[in-house]
């Protein structure tokens, strides 16, 4: 790494076997043969110092990103995580980067033990439906978390949603989440997906006056993304991980 950041995608390894694990899925590759190759094509960096952690923390982060809960890797990283392996540099470092990276090792720690709880139980209580006004937690890479609310239901594209100009180290309310200007929007995410599978939280409920188009749309959005037009304003279409990268920006 030529420079220490705390988000598991920081490190160039770990986005090279994001990118990796992501075009298996587009061609067809299932998310447990995906990870396979990867670990064996990072066999011999795996127990280097520095590097087993960056492994074992991005396919835990992919494979629950595709709900699963069971494979090598996600059992590695809880032990990493319990042993506070892989923080010596960040020691060394001390102040916030030491911070952040302790809250990624718990924002991590948390997703995989509420997964496996999740999965443990015979049939899963059924969640609601996401409903317009809705304002949800976006839990990002580096453990902070970014907000975002569901304003508007478009026929052809789907859930439209803004995304708020706050991120916070710690969960916020309701009220001064909604005193936070518009970032960044419309985007469809799989909002119903994010909510279900716990990546998301609904915090609460606020009406929505109208709907606006921001006076400059995330540059990071405009580089990937392909817009739509939907009734009078441009849309983007965008991935969860675009989104949680667009607060880090």
């Amino acid at each position: 790494m030529c420079s220490l950041s705390a988000g598991i995608f920081d490190d160039e390894l770990a986005a090279d076997i994001r990118k990796s694990f992501q075009n298996g899925l587009v061609t067809g590759v299932d998310p447990r043969s995906s990870a396979q190759s990867i670990l064996l094509n990072n066999s011999d960096a795996i127990d280097e110092p520095g590097k087993g952690e960056v492994i074992h923390f991005a396919l835990a982060t992919l494979l629950m990103d595709e709900d699963i809960s069971d494979h090598p890797s996600i059992s590695r990283a809880l032990e990493i995580i319990d042993n506070n392996e892989g923080l010596d540099r960040w020691v060394d470092a001390g102040g916030d980067k030491l911070i952040r990276r302790k809250a990624v090792y718990r924002h991590l720690k948390d997703r995989i033990e509420n997964l496996e709880a999740a999965h443990k139980v015979s049939k899963r209580p059924r969640s609601r439906a996401v409903r317009v006004g809705d304002v949800y937690e976006v839990s990002l890479l580096d453990g902070r978390y970014g907000y975002g609310q569901y304003v508007s239901k478009d026929k052809n594209f789907g859930h439209l949603q803004m995304f708020r100009d706050v991120v916070s180290d710690k969960p916020l309310k309701i009220d001064d989440v909604l005193q936070a200007k518009i970032r960044f929007g419309p985007v469809i995410t799989y909002l119903q997906h994010s909510i279900r599978s716990g990546r998301w939280k609904i915090i609460g409920n606020a009406s929505i006056a109208r709907v606006e188009q921001p006076p400059s749309p995330h540059p990071l959005l405009c580089q990937k993304m392909k817009n739509h037009q939907s009734k009078n304003y441009s849309v983007i279409v965008a991935s969860i991980h675009m989104i949680q990268a667009c607060f880090s920006q």
